[in-house]
């Protein structure tokens, strides 16, 4: 894919900033394309995003994948792009190329729950960061002295196969 929109969060969310700010650079790494009118704001409704990415892929018709900001979002672009007939999972090479829209999405759900959708998901562990968190939290509270710390917990790369 080359041509890669992004979908989703509000522009006052410093989490869809992150995930705007990779994405961006990502593209860049690759040298492709950047159009800020592919970078959509919507709310995390179902309705909101189907009708975001109608509107996206009726405004630039070539886009052949976009990045979700979250599950949400994604289901409800899922809905869209079957409503534009731009995702049905039929099909050969040149159909899929020439029509289809591939989606990814950043999902803080089990992987199990994402199993029947074909969308690339890139899952965070919500479950080890809270138990993290609130484990350092409890540190802190006991010694006053332990110092606050960075720790990046590492996505996952969830493909339907």
């Amino acid at each position: 894919h080359q041509r890669i929109a992004w979908l989703g969060g509000k522009s006052s969310s410093l989490t869809r900033a992150e995930r705007v700010g990779g994405y961006c650079a990502t593209l860049i790494k690759y040298g492709l394309p950047f159009h800020s009118e592919w970078v959509v704001e919507c709310e995390s409704r179902h309705k909101q995003a189907a009708e975001a990415i109608g509107s996206l892929l009726r405004a630039s018709p070539t886009i052949s994948a976009v990045i979700c900001y979250n599950d949400v979002i994604a289901m409800g672009a899922w809905f869209g792009l079957i409503r534009a007939g731009r995702q049905s999972g039929e099909g050969g090479v040149e159909t899929f190329f020439g029509h289809q829209v591939a989606l990814g999405a950043f999902a803080d759900v089990s992987e199990n729950a994402l199993d029947d959708l074909p969308i690339v998901w890139a899952t965070t562990p919500a479950r080890e960061m809270g138990y993290t968190l609130a484990e350092r939290i409890m540190q802190r509270i006991d010694k006053a002295d332990v110092q606050a710390g960075h720790q990046i917990v590492s996505a996952r790369l969830v493909t339907v196969k």
